[in-house]
């Protein structure tokens, strides 16, 4: 016999407290086959200990556990016990270290041996029970443990045990060298030694008071904690066990005091309660009384080292940190440092984060940050001690106030920045690489603490979620930053917008609602993951779905189309997210054996049915409109569930085995957790300061051509389609001419679009040629449908390059499309800069795409002083990689063409833009006006004059609405007060356009845009044309370790994917640009923006960056005219 791949366990667990309530009966199913393959992982590779699994059978029901040695499958069970007794062993549970410690008080002849036992009781009993049952084992199980290789590595696993086993025993002299044993406390006066030396600020004098048990020298360990006001009762009720001789060290940093003897009756041998305010408005946090626990005590650290905020329940598991108690209590940890939170930020890396790792090492910082949040952790003696004195006081001197610096260039914040940049390197201070590993896959740590949490042992936290990896549901709070550029409010109209809750939230005149248990119900629920929906929320479901039935939801959805279009008042009845959310519901009112499918199938009927069906006549879809709604569960959520339901439904799960997880735990992974007004983490002063000095030490690169050419007047001419795409590289190259001042004349070719005529009157290249022209217009014309020849084209753009007026050019810039780059390289031996703001197979018929690949590959490889493919964006860099093989040089746009205009708005009528909207609304954008100018009027007035002026809209004005529909002037754009901005492609040029003149810029948020694309994705063939798949997801074959992910989506991409790929748009990255969730916070926003001081900070950043890409730039023009000077590396990048 042998074991079964997967095995159901079931009991019942019941109430301790009532025994009248009903039995929690939770089901498990077990799959003993993953556990092996785990077990494998770990044991030869290093990888993660599959604890979970291994407590979860360890703590089965006795006859669970005879039943699988009775079906002769003893081994999972075994290796178990194994790997707990190796996690008892190196944290033994505190029942056992009691008992050690108890025998110090009446020692006995040989008190080692006697701790030595007591201490490992546990471990060694659980070590003794699995090598008991491998001896019991039939002879096949057995050749399935020692054989070679191993189905379950036994011999390993009992080496482990083993090393545990010594490493314990070897601890035990130490431990019972600096053992101490109670005794009363007393109270006492002494100050820190070090608190007023010379390593601390002279404003750094602190009153402190304390009071001392017997033997409090003894320093094993110290808690630091950073106080504000929070409640203690943790400090007593959550830390009842620790090592002796364990002290506490309280900071105060808001002006309360606490006695440190209400603390008399803890486990602390010690207590020093220290007040350590914060000098000027900037607080420290946490970061100024760890820093000064460190200075003050530098000399006489403890062992090891607890930094603690004073509520630190909202970011660690106690477990966890119990682990470490134990471990330290042993004298079996020896870990350098440990993070103690659960979550991870999300990699990152923003200039303000450079800036602080530049101020604090002196280095500039280059990778990705992603450690674990919010500043917990254990730290040694010795790690701490391999930084100098100097080094820590100069970290303190950036967040006590004592400086007037802010390295992120914020004004006003009511948290110092640099401590908040400090959340993110604590670990880099202490030794550890930028990125540090997962502690579960961290190979360092002992297999005691490679856990996530620390409580995969306990069956309370099993129930609900069967072996499945757990995070606080608590997410984290957003910190403050005092933002200047806006003060968010709080109230009804920015929560609980009245003219989008009346036509869905289900409000009605008498205030009574009859979908306000479901509302309550889905809130309470919302953490609920796979088909286990309580019935008395299926009830109400069922209840309402009566009366809602699918024709109902059209009716529902014409029902709001009235009022959203301004052609008839709200019925009372219309309840659009109630309706979504009964359907949602009703999508897990299944058995337990049905198919994913089936679950799958029913949340498309909702995200791809009628009530969120697009009709351009009227409206977008009303769920797009509803950002504001009071309900728990919105449209995107719907479709995060699809997504994850989708993916069971193709491995064939059943609802039952689905590893889904509750929607906050999905908002989170996706990082949408938080909502609100908020911008990217803005350049820091220093990063500025720094790219200035850059540019002074950088030599103008085309220098060297002007020491070789002289006085020569460079001729140059740019050829493509796009206005924007012609003029963003020829500004560029202009000004790197201009900065060497080498002359350059340029003539300009074959701008068709958006706005062809502004090329002559505004810019004054007014320059034919008929032959070029007409190719250019051919491939525009069958942009979306190219069918052309290419002897055709060929033969218009040979023509006109013979014509007589062309003459000799010394360089080419072809902006678009690449199509006819392409062939123009093939025509002519002149450098040639090929700029690509447009899909790399755009405009090219399907047969001839991968033929254009090729070509455009050697053109990056052959001779870069012949070509140079430019990309302006990370996104469209990325997607030329991927398609090419090789990265293109990237510089982002600067609109250098545009800033002949500095904005300068009109305050006397201050008027906001608003642009690209039927871009992706088209007719519906007249439903979107309409919503607007009721938020408008709601919002805005009596508050402020703003008028929002739409861009294409032709129609009377109003007080608060008016359109503007001829073609405008940058001269004019200075003069809005701000711009609202809706995507509808990866890449814009009026966003960079309104960046460069400094006109602040208001954008969705990444949660609304991808709901956009989606939309667009499943509704239309129109918008994001840069990565439709249907448009331009052609690739030459790459090699197999190619990582970079599919720069492209279409209608059934994920919403994760559609999140990855935005977030590498100039949308997502550049600073200073606000976003807002939904209508109301954005007029919220610009009620209380700080027009001026943006637009001072967006035009600095645009100054400080622009050093860069012209240097790029120069470099690449410099190795074409001089045929010298070597181009710059194809990694290289402004764009970042």
């Amino acid at each position: 016999m042998s074991c079964f791949s997967e095995i159901q366990f079931s009991w019942c667990e019941y109430s301790q407290t009532d025994p009248n309530a009903a039995p929690n009966c939770p089901e498990y199913v077990f799959s003993i086959a993953g556990f092996q393959r785990k077990l494998d992982s770990h044991y030869n590779s290093g990888g993660r200990p599959p604890l979970l699994e291994a407590f979860f059978l360890m703590r089965l029901h006795q006859d669970y556990k005879q039943g699988l040695v009775d079906a002769d499958c003893p081994n999972p069970l075994i290796l178990a016990l194994l790997l707990v007794s190796e996690v008892q062993l190196q944290a033994p549970p505190w029942y056992d270290l009691d008992r050690a410690f108890a025998l110090l008080r009446n020692p006995g002849d040989d008190v080692m041996y006697d701790f030595a036992q007591a201490i490992s009781e546990e471990g060694r009993s659980l070590h003794d029970v699995g090598l008991r049952l491998a001896k019991e084992a039939s002879p096949f199980q057995q050749h399935l443990m020692a054989s070679a290789p191993a189905a379950w590595p036994l011999r390993k696993a009992l080496k482990r045990v083993q090393a545990a086993q010594d490493r314990l025993s070897d601890a035990v002299p130490a431990v019972l060298a600096q053992a101490t044993l109670g005794g009363a406390p007393s109270a006492c006066a002494t100050a820190l030694s070090g608190v007023t030396g010379t390593s601390l600020p002279s404003a750094g004098s602190f009153n402190t008071a304390c009071w001392d048990g017997p033997a409090a020298s003894s320093a094993r360990l110290d808690f630091v904690v950073a106080h504000c006001r929070e409640p203690l009762d943790w400090l007593h009720t959550k830390l009842t066990k620790m090592p002796p001789g364990s002290r506490l060290f309280l900071y105060e940093k808001c002006g309360a005091w606490t006695d440190p003897a209400s603390f008399a009756a803890g486990p602390f041998q010690a207590v020093r309660v220290i007040a350590r305010p914060d000098i000027g408005a900037a607080r420290g946090d946490e970061c100024s009384a760890y820093l000064t626990h460190i200075l003050a005590n530098y000399q006489q650290l403890a062992d090891f080292m607890i930094f603690l905020q004073s509520d630190p329940m909202d970011h660690l598991h106690m477990d966890f940190m119990d682990l470490v108690l134990r471990s330290i209590a042993a004298g079996t940890y020896d870990v350098g440092f440990l993070p103690l939170n659960g979550p991870r930020h999300v990699r990152t890396l923003t200039p303000c984060l450079q800036a602080v790792h530049e101020e604090i090492f002196g280095e500039n910082l280059t990778a990705l940050v992603g450690p674990y949040c919010c500043a917990q952790f254990a730290v040694s003696r010795e790690t701490v001690q391999q930084r100098s004195l100097d080094f820590f006081s100069r970290m303190l001197s950036l967040v006590d106030g004592s400086r007037d610096v802010d390295l992120c260039g914020v004004e006003g914040t009511k948290r110092s920045t640099q401590c908040y940049g400090f959340e993110f390197l604590w670990h880099v201070v202490f030794g550890e690489e930028v990125d540090p590993p997962s502690r579960e896959d961290d190979m360092r740590l002992p297999v005691s603490l490679r856990l996530k949490h620390g409580k995969e042992h306990s069956r309370l936290n099993w129930i609900g979620m069967p072996l499945a990896r757990d995070i606080p549901l608590k997410l984290v709070p957003d910190h403050e930053h005092g933002n200047p550029m806006f003060a968010e409010e709080k109230g009804d109209h920015l929560h609980h917008m009245d003219l989008i809750t009346k036509h869905l939230d289900c409000e009605v005149a008498d205030g009574v609602s009859p979908w306000t248990e479901l509302r309550q119900l889905t809130q309470e629920h919302l953490n609920l993951a796979g088909v286990k929906v309580p019935s008395s929320l299926l009830l109400v479901v069922r209840r309402l779905l009566r009366i809602w039935t699918p024709l109902a939801l059209l009716r529902a959805r014409q029902e709001l189309s009235a009022p959203l279009t301004g052609r008839a008042p709200a019925p009372e009845t219309s309840c659009i997210y109630g309706v979504m959310t009964a359907n949602f519901w009703h999508c897990f009112d299944i058995s337990s054996e049905a198919s994913s499918l089936r679950v799958e199938r029913c949340l498309k009927r909702i995200t791809r049915g009628p009530l969120v069906n697009m009709d351009t006549r009227e409206n977008w879809g009303p769920l797009e409109f509803s950002q504001s709604s009071r309900w728990p569960l919105h449209l995107l959520d719907v479709r995060l569930v699809q997504d994850q339901w989708t993916a069971c439904s193709e491995s064939g799960l059943s609802a039952s085995s689905c590893p889904a997880v509750g929607l906050p735990k999905l908002r989170l992974l996706h990082g949408l957790a938080s909502e609100g007004i908020s911008m990217p983490t803005p350049p820091s002063k220093l990063v500025l300061q720094h790219l200035d000095l850059s540019a002074r030490d950088l030599t103008t690169p085309l220098h060297a051509v002007k020491t070789r050419f002289g006085t020569k007047t460079f001729r140059m001419v740019v050829i493509g389609s796009h206005m924007g795409s012609n003029m963003e590289p020829l500004s560029m190259v202009e000004a790197c001419f201009a900065q060497a001042g080498v002359p350059l004349a340029s003539t300009v070719l074959g701008t068709t679009y958006p706005f062809p005529e502004i090329m002559c009157e505004s810019f004054g290249h007014c320059e034919e040629n008929r032959h070029i022209d007409a190719a250019v217009r051919l491939l525009v014309q069958q942009m979306y449908r190219p069918s052309w020849e290419p002897q055709h084209l060929l033969n218009l753009l040979h023509a006109g390059l013979r014509d007589p007026s062309f003459g000799d050019p010394d360089l080419f810039l072809c902006a678009q499309p690449m199509a006819l780059c392409s062939f123009l390289r093939s025509l002519t031996s002149q450098p040639m800069l090929l700029y690509q703001a447009f899909p790399l197979v755009g405009a090219t018929p399907e047969a001839f795409r991968h033929l254009l690949l090729v070509q455009l590959r050697e053109v990056q490889v052959a001779n870069a002083r012949r070509s140079r493919l430019v990309a302006y964006s990370e996104f469209l860099a990325r997607q030329v990689q991927r398609q090419t093989g090789q990265r293109p040089l990237c510089l982002r746009p600067h609109s250098l063409y545009a800033r002949t205009s500095t904005y300068d708005p009109d305050t006397r009528n201050p008027r906001v833009l608003l642009g690209r909207m039927a871009g992706w609304a088209r007719d519906g954008a007249g439903a979107m006006v309409h919503l607007m100018e009721a938020f408008a009027q709601d919002m805005l007035r009596p508050d402020t004059s703003l008028r929002l002026v739409f861009l294409g809209l032709s129609r009377e004005a109003s007080e608060t609405v008016a359109g503007i529909a001829r073609p405008f002037s940058y001269h004019e754009l200075r003069r809005f007060r701000a711009a609202v901005y809706f995507p509808w492609d990866m890449g814009m040029l009026l966003f960079s356009e309104l960046y460069a003149i400094g006109v602040p810029t208001f954008l969705p948020d990444k949660a609304w845009v991808v709901s956009i694309i989606k939309r667009m994705l499943e509704y239309t063939d129109f918008g994001w044309w840069q990565a439709r798949e249907e448009g331009s997801s052609v690739a030459l074959p790459s090699d197999s370790n190619v990582t970079l992910d599919w720069p492209w989506f279409g209608e059934n991409s994920t919403m994760a994917h559609l999140l990855s790929l935005y977030g590498l748009t100039d949308f997502a990255r550049w600073p200073y640009v606000t976003t807002f969730p939904s209508l109301a916070r954005l007029m919220a926003s610009l009620r209380t923006a700080d027009f001026d001081a943006t637009s001072r900070l967006m035009l600095r950043w645009n100054e400080a960056s622009l050093p860069l890409s012209l240097n790029i730039l120069g470099r690449t023009l410099t190795a074409m005219l001089d045929n010298t000077s070597d181009p710059p590396d194809v990694d290289e990048s402004s764009c970042v």
